[in-house]
């Protein structure tokens, strides 16, 4: 198996193992996007590095992970395999599945012992992309967090340098392309901006209340574009063969929820996380009350 198929296969099993470590999980929530039978390979290979997953029963129809995950037991080959993961996703510049890894190593360093769990924290903390890179992420992290306005110094392959006024909301990453979104007000849109272009990037001297910030929500569609017609106002950002992304703006949050349930499995909610979030709990909430 050459590194990119190894990396992608750990991944998925990664994302597994983070769905049940988040709470308990239908089959089809933890299969989302690959068969039952891979699914079971990215089972048993997490069973086989000590993590106990109990299977659905009549009475519980989920698998869960059975107790804690403080019995986890890594061979040094397999330390050595995560890092080599994460350099892989680093050097494709996949922003979103590098910090998904991090994520989840800082998480299960909380459940080995300590010797273990100094070797996880140790992978996490490494920086994964060029100094340059990783000071730039920083840098807009920083922006996001503090909901400030920025001026970025864009490079064009095509002409001179451009200069774009906008508030950053987020870093993605789409077919191993990493972009910043940001609201641009001269366009009444959102940029997308690819990171390795960014020359420099400013602090602007305007508050975000400057801005004209509408709600929108980052969809995947599984249907035709003709479906999209349910929304007032949309924003088509990519047309594949198989499905397409669009952003979805609304005004009324519990009429964009009861639009978005009504699509099923034929939508499903890139971004924002908190929007996300909120939705997968009003889904569990729903849950709850008839007791499934």
């Amino acid at each position: 198996m050459n590194t990119s198929n190894l990396a992608n296969t750990a991944l998925r099993t990664i994302g597994v193992l983070k769905k049940l470590s988040d709470g308990d999980c239908f089959l089809e929530e933890l299969a989302d996007g690959f068969s039952d039978d891979t699914l079971r390979i990215y089972l048993n290979s997490l069973k086989k590095c000590g993590i106990k997953i109990l299977p659905p029963s009549r009475s519980k129809r989920k698998y869960s992970l059975c107790g804690n995950l403080d019995f986890l037991n890594l061979k040094p080959s397999e330390y050595r395999i995560l890092a080599k993961i994460k350099t892989h996703y680093a050097q494709e510049n996949d922003y979103e599945a590098v910090m998904n890894i991090n994520r989840l190593l800082v998480r299960l360093a909380g459940y080995t012992k300590e010797e273990n769990s100094k070797k996880l924290l140790k992978i996490a903390q490494a920086p994964p992309f060029s100094p340059k890179y990783n000071n730039l992420i920083k840098e807009i992290s920083g922006y996001i967090k503090d909901r400030q306005p920025v001026v970025v110094t864009y490079v064009s392959p095509t002409s001179a340098d451009n200069y774009f006024e906008i508030l950053p909301e987020k870093i993605i990453t789409q077919k191993s392309k990493t972009y910043l979104l940001g609201i641009d007000n001269s366009i009444n849109s959102t940029r997308y901006l690819l990171l390795n272009r960014i020359k420099l990037i400013k602090k602007l001297e305007k508050s975000y209340e400057n801005f004209d910030i509408q709600n929108f929500v980052l969809c995947e569609f599984f249907v035709d574009e003709k479906s999209l017609a349910e929304f007032e106002n949309y924003e088509i950002i990519e047309h594949l063969k198989d499905k397409i992304v669009a952003k979805i703006y609304y005004e009324n949050e519990l009429v964009f929820l009861q639009k978005v349930l009504a699509f099923g499995p034929e939508c499903k909610i890139i971004a924002p996380d908190d929007f996300k979030n909120l939705f997968i709990q009003k889904i569990k909430q729903t849950e709850m009350l008839y007791e499934l």
